[in-house]
């Protein structure tokens, strides 16, 4: 995902990706699976720090459309929307840590089986 000779536009990367984490209906309709499916994968072994920028990507381009309808066109070259996809990930860092501990009890949970009492 390498996008030569284009600009960053750091302010407008920036400004996308406070918007992103701070819209709840973006975050509970797409950040939120992404997030999830991310921590699924790091328990499984299978995460890849460059396809999930990928995915952040979809996020950020969901958000350039809906930020252009609340608040007029903005408009963002590639290499743009991949230092927003790449700020929204190191952003949502903590959250994937969090989401991850978590699957990780759960699936610890269930493999314990239950002790039964005998009388």
């Amino acid at each position: 995902m390498l996008i030569k000779n284009q600009p960053v536009d750091k302010i407008s990367a920036r400004e996308i990706c406070l918007y992103l984490v701070n819209d709840s209906q973006l975050y509970f309709s797409q950040g939120k699976p992404i997030l999830d499916n991310l921590s699924k994968r790091k328990v499984a072994g299978t995460y890849d720090k460059e396809k999930a920028v990928k995915l952040w990507s979809y996020w950020v381009e969901s958000g350039v459309k809906k930020y252009s309808k609340e608040f007029g066109t903005i408009r963002m070259n590639g290499a743009t929307k991949l230092y927003c996809a790449r700020l929204v990930q190191s952003e949502m860092a903590s959250g994937l840590e969090y989401a991850t501990k978590e699957l990780k009890a759960l699936k610890a949970a269930k493999a314990k089986k239950p002790t039964t009492l005998r009388r």
